[in-house]
């Protein structure tokens, strides 16, 4: 039986200048969101359809691969449909990504 993966962030995977670019995403990330789907091992976001949004979700990506290794991202934008990121993992991603990214996850924060 293997042992499973544990969740942490790694802060230190961002500098400072880092840091401060992702919080920028993540706050015009939130003003995009349009919502959200809870996945078994996860969860979606959805982002209004544009050319800004869909930089600022893969620069988001980028950072967040950095510092969350542990998780799987998905970028998806077809026509005219919601860009979507998932946010997967192994068993207890799905908790870790709730606490997490709790800024998109809550539905009480779309604006």
């Amino acid at each position: 039986m293997t042992e499973p993966v544990p969740f942490v962030c790694q802060m230190d995977a961002l500098d400072a200048t880092e840091r401060s670019r992702h919080r920028e995403l993540v706050e015009q990330l939130v003003k995009a969101r349009v919502g959200v789907v809870e996945l078994a091992d996860g969860f979606a976001f959805q982002f209004t359809s544009d050319d800004a949004t869909f930089a600022a979700a893969a620069e988001w990506v980028t950072y967040e691969g950095r510092c969350c290794p542990s998780l799987g991202f998905v970028i998806e934008w077809r026509d005219a449909t919601p860009i979507t990121v998932r946010l997967t993992g192994e068993p207890g991603a799905k908790q870790f990504i709730a606490e997490t990214f709790a800024t998109l996850t809550q539905s009480d924060q779309q604006t």
